[in-house]
């Protein structure tokens, strides 16, 4: 009957030490690797978003040196129109002159 408390003892023990600390170590083991997949999804996420920013910006270089280059002719243009319009006023003035 002595053996028989014993083995109760030591169910009672298992049960009572053993298998709460069993419980708080693989507890604690899933949270740490939920922990990490999370921050490696937050990670991967993070490489994408800078992956398709940095494409962005790369395109909006590219736009803005064609408008760069755009503005350049505009004003080349302008120019010329304003010439062309300061030799229209010395034609007219000519032909003014000129008597007609």
């Amino acid at each position: 009957m002595h053996e028989l408390e014993t083995q109760k003892d030591v169910l009672y023990w298992f049960v009572i030490v053993v298998v709460p600390i069993l419980i708080g170590v693989f507890g604690l083991y899933y949270k740490q690797t939920k922990d990490k997949e999370r921050a490696e999804n937050r990670l991967t996420k993070i490489e994408s978003q800078q992956e398709q920013n940095t494409k962005s910006i790369e395109k909006i270089e590219q736009e803005q040196f064609i408008v760069r280059e755009d503005l350049k002719t505009l004003k080349a243009i302008n120019d010329k129109q304003d010439m062309l319009f300061d030799m229209l006023k010395e034609v007219k003035e000519e032909l003014k002159k000129g008597g007609i």
